[in-house]
Parts: C-alpha cells; structure tokens; sequence
C-alpha cells in the first residue's frame, strides 16, 4: 500500500477548503479554484490537483449512474409482472427517509463524500477506489 499522505504544510488552509468544498459542491468550487488560479498564474500543488480532478470525475460518474438508472428503472416500472416490485424498491430505497430527509441512497452518497473531504480538509491523499489510482496516473502522482 502506497502513502497517501502529504506534506502538510505545503498546502494553505484556504486550499484545503477549496478541496473539500469541491466534493460537496460537485466539482464547481474546484474548476471555479482552477480558473482562479491560471488567470493569476499560481502554482497549484498536487494534492489540490488530486482531489479537484478526483471530484470531477466523481461527479461525473455518479451523474452518469444516476442517468442510467432512471432510464433502465424508468422501462423497468412500465413492465408487467416486476414493475409493483421495482416500484416499491424505488420508493424503500430513494424515496424513503431514514434520517432528516436523507434517503439511504443520499446518505451513502453523503457519506463517501465526507470521507473524501476529510481527507482533503487534512491535506492528505484520499482514496476511492479504482478513481484515485486513475487520477493518480493521469497527474503523475506517485
């Protein structure tokens, strides 16, 4: 297992903050950081790099998960002997809350997220899996 720690003082607080807000924003405050950051001309150090592009292509992913299952579970309810049953499972599963309004699929989704902006928040490398090892190779980060 590789250390995904970092240095902690190489990053400033202002840009731990921009890393864990660009989770919970879904990779708006991250890209907004990027383009702050090239018009000033700022190096931008790799831990920020890491969990900007990982939130990028963490929302991505769940936005395109979220495409498929609408469309599949929207055919599914329309069929004529499992469609009561996807129904029902739709409405235990997304339409249900177990805690405030959160429904057990936006709790797990909040969850992995406070995870990885925990991480971001301690200056430290987090780790999803097969997404941060694709981020990793793709910005060179050992």
């Amino acid at each position: 297992m590789a250390n995904y720690s970092a240095n902690k003082n190489s990053i400033t607080v202002i840009e731990r903050l921009v890393c864990a807000l660009t989770y919970f924003s879904f990779m708006f405050v991250g890209l907004v950081w990027l383009v702050i950051c090239k018009l000033t001309k700022k190096r931008i150090p790799s831990v920020v790099n890491f969990h900007i592009y990982q939130s990028c292509l963490i929302s991505i992913i769940l936005y395109l998960i979220t495409l498929v299952c609408e469309i599949s579970f929207g055919f599914m309810i329309n069929l004529p002997y499992i469609g009561e049953f996807i129904k029902k499972f739709l409405i235990f599963v997304a339409g249900t809350p177990i805690y405030l309004s959160f429904s057990l699929v936006h709790f797990v989704v909040f969850v992995i997220l406070s995870y990885l902006a925990i991480f971001a928040f301690l200056g430290k490398y987090s780790y999803f899996p097969y997404v941060s090892d694709m981020v990793k190779s793709n910005l060179g980060i050992e």
